[in-house]
């Protein structure tokens, strides 16, 4: 007896161990849900025993944007009924561990079966077996690539969710203080509605990144609203604005030629101010240099800190989200996702950034910008 022939002879042995162990992790399941796509992925594995040529080698669960399109974990039916019996797992509450386990167990049930209907074919028949837990690997990637995948729409739909209901209160708090201020605070109140207002202005930074990173994270582009710009203006607006937020922090700046170009102004103070910030957290309280320079078809901007040399190998990782340095003193309060943001809208303005670190020139982010 081959080893399809025996998934097909004992089909209802296999299910049945199969829900068996489906309700010892939740047995409050309805049985439809307990064996919903299993007696199809039976059927499918036994199909593809018997194929010539055996499925592919499993490969490293996907990530990135090849995530989007899981189904090429596992090619043809058997994927897309792994990608389904997914996906009801994950509503019925299932931790990734315990699907993982339901195919390991199928696993053990199918060869213990063969070993006691089939001894002597069993001892006899590496090759089936082989190719019998090529497939059950090949499910196993699968169902973690799905899993992963499920699980990053759902956070990251939620943090666009509660970025965006955050906005309400932030505002209704900003609003309350400015008309506390109209009425004229004394001394005291005035220093207690300044903190406020600044802790508002964080928040927001905080709700406005959050923002991007969902929107980044669910393929959405990042919006931008291009118009005639002057990048030394905005430049010096958020350098006022960030000494202000900081009084000991202590900025020089240096601009030279034409600083116009068509860019999304807003996003551009995003990103002057991300690197500005950046550099006061990790500059060890050092002056922090701040260039513009007139290239021709492109303006370059660099921003400058003298803090500690930021080792080679971590530097193709800093622009990933939720990324954070490993200094003692970094801000409890920061999401790691600053840096994140900056190399985004970059992106869309189809510019790029540069990071350089060295002991006698410090850390230098330098980001070149498209005039158009």
């Amino acid at each position: 007896m081959t080893l399809a022939e025996l998934i097909t002879s004992h089909r209802q042995q296999i299910l049945k161990s199969w829900e068996e162990f489906v309700r010892r992790i939740n047995g409050s399941l309805p049985r439809w849900v307990l064996r919903d796509h299993a007696p199809l992925i039976v059927d499918l594995i036994a199909q593809q025993m018997v194929d010539d040529p055996p499925p592919s080698r499993p490969q490293p669960p996907l990530t990135g944007a090849a995530a989007n399109d899981s189904s090429e974990a596992v090619e043809g039916p058997l994927g897309r009924v792994t990608a389904i019996h997914v996906k009801l797992r994950i509503d019925s509450g299932f931790e990734l561990a315990q699907i993982v386990s339901e195919y390991c167990t199928l696993r053990a049930c199918v060869i213990d079966l063969w070993r006691a209907h089939d001894a002597t074919h069993f001892t006899s028949s590496a090759v089936e077996i082989s190719k019998f837990n090529e497939i059950i690997d090949a499910l196993i990637t699968a169902a973690v690539t799905f899993y992963r995948e499920q699980e990053s729409q759902y956070r990251d739909r939620f943090l666009g969710m509660l970025s965006h209901d955050l906005r309400n209160p932030i505002n209704a708090v900003e609003l309350a203080v400015g008309v506390l201020l109209e009425q004229g605070p004394d001394e005291a109140q005035l220093k207690t509605l300044a903190v406020i207002k600044n802790s508002v202005r964080r928040l927001t930074r905080m709700v406005d990144d959050l923002l991007d990173f969902s929107r980044g994270r669910l393929g959405s582009p990042m919006p931008l609203t291009l118009r005639a710009t002057d990048l030394g203006a905005i430049a010096r607006e958020v350098i006022d604005e960030v000494q202000v937020a900081n009084p000991t922090c202590k900025i020089d700046f240096h601009d030279e030629g034409d600083l116009c170009g068509h860019w999304d102004p807003d996003r551009l103070k995003q990103v002057v101010s991300n690197l500005l910030i950046n550099a006061n957290q990790y500059g060890n309280g050092e002056p922090i240099g701040v260039r513009l320079e007139d290239k021709g078809d492109v303006v370059i901007l660099e921003v400058r800190n003298r803090g500690r040399t930021i080792p080679a190998e971590s530097i193709p990782t800093l622009f990933d989200p939720l990324v954070r340095g490993d200094h003692s003193d970094d801000d409890p309060n920061s999401l790691g996702l600053g840096l994140f943001i900056v190399d985004q809208i970059v992106s869309a303005h189809k510019g790029s950034i540069k990071v350089t670190s060295a002991e006698d020139t410090g850390t230098i982010f330098a980001v070149t910008l498209p005039r158009q």
